[in-house]
């Protein structure tokens, strides 16, 4: 079917013809066709950047500007002022002040207290279950955290899985790869100066085998409690993160070595030293 259809690119047809295979399997569920669609390729690029540009223009910025919902009708109650006084609430705004980047390395320790602390396993119930510092469906934990290493003392550049249950770093690839990663993502600029980079992945089936095609919401939001947790965690270490949502799902996929469907990445979180 879609090596009858014209104006396409072969690599345009590959991709379908990927995709397609994918949605006509006899395992499809809503939550892969839907998350098969939502991907960003390669040849959508130049598109995909004029479209958003267009949207950071009036009248689409106005859009960005409207006032928070109100009711204007009803009786108010006025709460106390907030005031920080402890260094880790501090230190959770710290995050929001634009800072310049720091090309320093950080440590292996760094790296292993930031992972412990947001996604690692940090007690073993009695029934087995193994509870982690961050919130999760029924404790099923679908995320899972590859980090790409570029900067770290003693430690090999290449792409290491984090074994949450041992705490571990296994290693799967080792060499530059930083631009074969930059040339995947549609905003590289994000990645300036970082020292690490978590590709944050998800097994659906870990929540869909319970809650059906409706679990994929269920793992969208671990996966934004697990970068909140970072965010919280870097910033109390006095590090900066950016989450990189712009990038070429498929060949991230194939770049740490997964199928895309199965299991597939939902984001990146670049992590620096500040200043």
């Amino acid at each position: 079917m879609v090596t009858k259809m014209t104006g396409i690119k072969q690599e345009q047809i590959e991709a379908l013809a990927r995709d397609e295979k994918i949605i006509r399997s006899p395992i499809d569920c809503l939550y892969e066709i839907f998350h098969c669609n939502t991907k960003i390729r390669r040849y959508e690029v130049k598109w995909r950047k004029i479209n958003l540009k267009e949207k950071e223009k009036s009248p689409f910025l106005e859009l960005t500007r409207m006032d928070q919902k109100t009711y204007s009708t009803v009786s108010k109650i006025a709460l106390p002022k907030v005031v920080l006084k402890t260094e880790h609430e501090k230190s959770i705004f710290k995050g929001y002040n634009i800072k310049r980047h720091s090309a320093k390395e950080i440590t292996l320790d760094q790296l292993g207290e930031l992972l412990y602390l947001s996604y690692g396993v940090i007690k073993e119930l009695p029934n087995g279950k193994k509870l982690r510092p961050v919130l999760s469906t029924d404790n099923l934990y679908p995320i899972e955290i590859y980090p790409i290493i570029f900067k770290i003392r003693n430690i090999k550049e290449g792409i290491y899985h984090y074994n949450a249950k041992k705490h571990i770093l296994e290693t799967l690839k080792c060499g530059d790869i930083k631009d074969k990663l930059m040339s995947c993502c549609l905003n590289p600029e994000l990645l300036t100066n970082a020292a690490v980079f978590l590709v944050l992945t998800a097994i659906f089936k870990r929540v869909t085998f319970k809650y059906g095609d409706r679990g994929y919401r269920y793992v969208l939001l671990d996966a934004g409690h697990v970068t909140e947790k970072l965010y919280l965690i870097a910033a109390f270490m006095d590090m900066e993160i950016t989450i990189v949502r712009e990038f070429l799902d498929d060949e991230i996929n194939d770049l740490i070595g997964i199928n895309g469907v199965d299991e597939a990445t939902i984001c990146g979180v670049a992590i620096r030293r500040r200043d």
